[in-house]
């Protein structure tokens, strides 16, 4: 099937994904078979989703690409990344040969193949795997950077789960991918609705390592590292609301334990 947006035609692909509001399919873009998500509303009543989503996105794009500059006059030669952690809208049109849905083409900053990323979901309820404590810090503390960024920006995400968390193991890429629940605040963030998008990030990381993110057990070995283990928790418990600052205390804990190297991605059974 090929979907036209005006300018540009998009072969259809196998779905991946789908809720009540959206279906997700891999597609590629018919001239250069360059290959991307196409995100479409399962009916028109939920257009709004989905341009609230393509806002969004801009909105954090545009964001990201003024940090990078400013922090580009450092010197430093590094990049802040910040484009890493959330899609990048390539095409959002009304598709009038689907009924007059409306459809948002995705892609992800500095992954070629888009079959890469995978939700984190998918570790425990599928693979019946869990993340290894220190694979685990990775996606909690890039989760708590795009917080900072989205917070900052008077965004709220709305939808933390580990199905809406999308990773690429082998790069330490974490991306949240729907933003259509997030919502825009033009004075500021109520801090219930802060500590809400925090806890539900480590919830997620929680589940993840093989925790309950309801009660707080941890049924595994952890006692050299209960203190990142009793983190996890207290953030998934709603007791934080700066994401600045849960980041920045993050590290501060996960240096301290491990140090700052490159762990290659690892799981463990359930």
């Amino acid at each position: 099937m090929i979907v036209e947006s005006g300018t540009c035609k998009y072969r259809v692909g196998a779905k991946v994904a789908e809720t009540d509001l959206y279906r997700v399919y891999l597609c590629q873009e018919v001239d250069n078979d360059k290959p991307y998500l196409l995100q479409i509303v399962s009916g028109v009543a939920h257009n709004g989703s989905l341009e609230r989503a393509t806002y969004v996105l801009k909105e954090l794009k545009q964001t990201a690409d003024l940090f990078e500059a400013e922090y580009a006059k450092t010197g430093s030669g590094r990049l802040l990344s910040y484009d890493r952690l959330f899609p990048l809208m390539v095409d959002g049109f009304i598709a009038e040969d689907q009924g007059g849905r409306r459809v948002n083409i995705l892609a992800f900053t500095e992954v070629d193949d888009v079959k890469q990323m995978v939700p984190l979901s998918n570790l425990v309820a599928k693979d019946h795997l869990r993340v290894d404590l220190r694979s685990s810090a990775w996606i909690m503390g890039r989760l708590l950077k795009l917080l900072g960024l989205a917070h900052g920006d008077g965004i709220a995400v709305g939808s933390l789960t580990a199905a809406n968390i999308l990773l690429e193991p082998q790069q330490h890429f974490a991306v949240v991918f729907d933003w259509s629940s997030a919502q825009m605040h033009q004075t500021g963030i109520p801090v219930e609705i802060r500590k809400d998008d925090i806890a539900g990030a480590a919830k997620a990381v929680f589940a993840a390592i093989g925790g309950d993110p309801i009660t707080g057990n941890y049924p595994y070995d952890s006692e050299e590292f209960g203190r990142y283990v009793e983190c996890l928790w207290r953030l998934a418990s709603r007791r934080e609301h700066k994401a600045d600052r849960a980041h920045a205390q993050f590290y501060e804990l996960v240096e301290e334990l491990w140090g700052r190297t490159f762990v290659e991605f690892t799981t463990l059974p359930l």
